[in-house]
């Protein structure tokens, strides 16, 4: 499925927060977005996820968003926040399962993807801030939606679990044939990963990934890839 923005533009309380944003993501692909802290990257995500106003389109194949109902949306979107909180004493099963509520068939599998299986009895409660990140993402698998919009998706994880799971989403996105909107702050990962990059500053996507963090982006990566040479 593709997703198109035309034109969206959000603002609370006068203050524009996105300004005339369009893009389009094709079904199949895998966008990065990045930009500086507070350039509206999380609230593109939230027009998505219709939980604030927006004036412009926000299209999926050509349908408005806004028509699908709310059990239709998530069969078709899924989103995964960088934060997280539960306070109920519930097993990581039972949280991952909850993911299938728009299908109504989970499928176990995909605590193996997470790398959840020896964790799926043990409470929720219990578990480190990355272990359960990775709740989150097993259960936004198990919703197995057609477009994966990604806010900070490996958020408290090590490098190593990083890695992995940004692995475990490539071969999920290639396999599956879905298509995917991450926003990251790593901008090795989204080089690496990602099949485009959008930068966004100030609310409008720019050219200049230098302009929108005020500095030589590229100066500054190879220098610090210097240190870590024998």
């Amino acid at each position: 499925m593709n997703l198109e923005l035309k034109h969206v533009t959000a603002e609370i309380e006068s203050k524009k927060l996105i300004d005339d944003v369009s893009f389009k993501l094709d079904s199949g692909s895998w966008l990065m977005m990045v930009g500086p802290n507070g350039a509206g990257k999380s609230s593109l995500v939230r027009c998505l996820a219709r939980t604030i106003d927006y004036k412009g389109d926000i299209t999926i194949d050509g349908v408005n968003i806004q028509s699908f109902k709310s059990r239709e949306y998530a069969r078709i979107i899924g989103f995964q926040s960088q934060i997280n909180h539960i306070t109920y004493e519930f097993s990581v099963e039972e949280v991952v399962a909850m993911g299938a509520y728009s299908n109504d068939k989970y499928d176990p599998s995909v605590l193996k993807l997470a790398d959840l299986e020896h964790l799926r009895n043990k409470s929720v409660l219990t578990l480190s801030g990355g272990e359960l990140q990775r709740v989150f993402l097993a259960q936004l698998f198990a919703q197995n939606p057609d477009i994966l919009v990604l806010d900070e998706p490996t958020n408290n994880l090590d490098i190593k679990h990083q890695q992995e799971l940004f692995e475990i989403l490539g071969s999920w996105i290639k396999d599956r044939g879905v298509s995917a909107l991450s926003i990251v702050h790593d901008l090795n990962i989204a080089k690496k990963y990602g099949d485009d990059l959008l930068v966004l500053n100030k609310g409008k996507f720019v050219d200049s990934i230098d302009d929108a963090f005020e500095m030589d982006v590229s100066a500054y990566m190879q220098e610090m890839g210097e240190q870590w040479k024998a």
